[in-house]
């Protein structure tokens, strides 16, 4: 479940804004996932993430088609980055100098934002109940989601200790993902029509 925001830069006779001014605008961290969904510091690509590097959350990706700005937010995520995510919008239609953009190819206005702001808040208290729910019930033993560092597991100990509160969603995204540890992914190899595995830290 995700947010997805286009913002029209239709003044095309100045120069478009691109990564390195959203950087700028955001006043966010920033780089990209690797093939294993564990991030890459302080590089841009074609879809790079920004994220507030003392509340660690999951992050919001920014890429281009055309001159237009793509911006997506997954959910559930903590009120805090909700709030950025829409600090963010408003910072770039500023500079732009428009008072609207588009959620899924639906107009809306920079008064609407407060209601936005609730919308995804209320989405995201309902979907980490439904994952509970779905835990407890067994119909599975756990959800993973990508955090901006790493994917994270969410089994039923992480969603009772959650609870449906974004404050505390917030809090345990921040605090899996400031854990002194290495992240490993599994790389599985073929040598001489054998399968080897190994794990590769970062």
């Amino acid at each position: 479940m995700s947010v997805n925001v286009r913002i029209k830069q239709k003044k095309l006779f100045k120069k478009p804004l691109d990564i390195n001014d959203i950087i700028a605008i955001s006043n966010l961290s920033y780089g990209i996932s690797d093939q294993n969904y564990r991030l890459v510091p302080d590089k841009t690509g074609a879809n790079t993430l920004l994220y507030d590097s003392k509340r660690l959350a999951r992050g919001i990706e920014v890429s281009f088609e055309q001159h237009d700005i793509i911006l997506v937010l997954s959910l559930p995520t903590g009120h805090e980055e909700i709030i950025g995510f829409y600090e963010l919008i408003k910072k770039i239609c500023w500079q732009l100098k428009t008072d609207q953009f588009l959620i899924d190819d639906q107009v809306k206005y920079l008064n609407e934002i407060d209601q936005l702001y609730e919308n995804d808040c209320e989405a995201s208290i309902n979907a980490l109940l439904d994952l509970k729910d779905k835990v407890n019930n067994s119909e599975y033993r756990y959800f993973q989601i990508l955090g901006i560092y790493h994917p994270i597991s969410l089994g039923i100990d992480e969603l009772n200790e959650i609870d449906g509160s974004l404050f505390k969603l917030s809090d345990l995204l921040g605090r899996l993902q400031s854990l002194d540890v290495y992240y490993a992914a599994c790389k599985v190899y073929r040598i001489q029509d054998r399968l080897a595995g190994i794990y590769i830290t970062q």
